[in-house]
């Protein structure tokens, strides 16, 4: 990170640039540049999981707090959307928390949630059928769906 001093409306930045040593993050998902980590591939059988996955069964990671799960699922998520066979997405739905009993709403924040990561995560991977994403299409069968049964 360059240093800067100002002087009047411009800012002027030094040759000396500041760079921060890595430490051990507590504190959410890692990053490769500013923390030490030991690479999911070490940490996990993925081999495993991957027997897991192509069986359509489910798996818990269950760990302590603050000992990398989030981190592991992220990684794992990249991993599996690196071989071509799968299209993964990590979200989190505390968001929808606030939603308080809203079940209508709580799902929106969700569906929104998961429409704006795939356009972030899997660009142009999931077909996009009249210029929507394939979630967008899905949200929207959802709700004809339940217009038609009130109907």
């Amino acid at each position: 990170m360059p240093l800067a001093q100002r002087e009047g409306q411009s800012t002027i930045l030094s040759s000396k640039v500041i760079t921060m040593a890595k430490f051990f993050s507590t504190a959410g998902p890692i990053r490769e540049d500013k923390h030490y980590f030991i690479p999911v591939a070490e940490r996990i059988d993925l081999e495993e999981i991957f027997t897991l996955i192509d069986q359509e069964k489910y798996f818990v990671l269950h760990a302590p707090r603050q000992s990398g799960k989030t981190t592991t699922l992220l990684e794992l998520c990249k991993i599996l959307n690196k071989t071509g066979s799968y299209k993964c997405l990590c979200i989190n739905v505390e968001s929808a928390q606030t939603a308080r009993g809203n079940v209508e709403q709580a799902m929106r924040i969700i569906t929104q949630d998961l429409v704006r990561r795939e356009k972030i995560y899997l660009p142009r991977q999931l077909p996009r059928p009249k210029g929507r994403s394939l979630l967008e299409e899905i949200l929207q069968a959802l709700m004809l769906t339940r217009l038609s049964k009130k109907g």
